[in-house]
């Protein structure tokens, strides 16, 4: 690894062990392990200089290392079920560090996010670089069908009732309501500062809004199955779309 200055670094965690898709890292999604998609869209971002998987997994790593990224091997206790990802980060600046690398953006991604393109994390890194009073910036989608009017908890004996604003017996259509964003999961780049911190962003932070079709993100069996016939179709779209311009 070039050991000069680096001022953009993508962060991939990827444990070995997962209670809602086992082993969901290299399962095949559309004929390719799922880590393959985030890794080629970190790898394709113009303002990424460097690219980093972390994992504590022999098989995982072994398979990063076929992708040309630097592949870090992470202590175990980072990859339990109540790990956050926040600590690999935390623990891959700190390495970065040590091999006298000081990067000035990390980039956390993850390979729950395959849908999330070069173009996205391009634009969220313009938005954190041309706004020096921010020091983050979160990816987000629009909140389809989710507002508090419309969340609802139900008492002992099953009784309906509001859970934060109250609706009324009337529904307010969905297009007279505020707009909400909700956190994607895909993207989060923050200043060095801000993981040395302890925080994964900061309390200035932007939004990066994306498009609900790269939104998805896969925590469990359905949702994986989803994002297979989502990616198989989104494939099959852009090999007849190749066909028609040659």
């Amino acid at each position: 690894m070039n050991t000069e200055a680096l001022s953009k670094v993508a962060i991939i965690p990827a444990r070995g062990g997962s209670t809602g898709v086992p082993r969901k890292n290299l399962r095949p999604l559309a004929g390719k392990p799922l880590l393959w998609y985030i890794v080629q869209a970190a790898k394709g971002a113009e303002l990424i200089d460097l690219v980093v998987v972390s994992t504590e997994d022999e098989e995982i790593a072994n398979f990063a290392n076929t992708l040309g990224v630097e592949v870090f091997r992470h202590p175990v206790y980072l990859s339990t079920d109540r790990s956050p990802s926040f600590g690999v980060v935390e623990w891959a600046l700190s390495e970065l560090n040590r091999r006298s690398s000081n990067p000035e953006i990390c980039v956390l991604l993850r390979a729950t996010s395959p849908f999330c393109q070069p173009i996205d994390i391009d634009a969220a890194l313009r938005l954190l670089c041309s706004n020096d009073k921010f020091d983050s910036v979160v990816s987000v989608s629009l909140a389809v069908g989710i507002h508090p009017m419309k969340l609802k908890r139900l008492s002992a004996h099953g009784e309906l009732r509001d859970a934060f604003e109250p609706e009324g017996s009337t529904p307010i259509r969905r297009q007279e309501l505020e707009p909400l964003y909700q956190r994607n999961a895909a993207i989060y780049a923050s200043r060095s500062e801000i993981i040395r911190s302890g925080k994964l962003w900061g309390s200035n932070c932007l939004a990066y809004v994306m498009p609900e079709e790269r939104s998805l993100n896969i925590n469990t069996e359905f949702q994986f199955k989803v994002a297979n016939l989502l990616m198989e179709e989104t494939l099959q779209n852009n090999r007849t779309g190749s066909k028609l311009k040659t």
